[in-house]
């Protein structure tokens, strides 16, 4: 089975689609992966901020990190098995 990444994380019984055919309210199985990764970032982080780096720079960095992890889940995922 596909792992779409704009999925909805949790399955629903009785969902109705909005005009553009979406899913509706929730998150995405690529948000969902994301912010469970960029929680793993945030209770062991591997780096810290460099001098001359703001907090919010360095935040910046890991949320993009996590959702670069994120696809590259959804990748691997969705490789046929061997």
């Amino acid at each position: 089975m596909k792992t779409e990444p704009d999925h909805a994380a949790f399955a629903l019984h009785d969902v109705s689609t909005t005009a553009s055919g979406d899913m509706g309210d929730g998150l995405t199985k690529r948000e969902y992966f994301a912010c469970h990764i960029l929680a793993g970032f945030a209770a062991c982080p591997t780096e810290i901020p460099v001098e001359g780096e703001s907090r919010e720079d360095y935040q910046v960095v890991q949320a993009k990190g996590a959702v670069e992890w994120a696809d590259a889940l959804i990748a691997a995922l969705n490789k046929p098995k061997e």
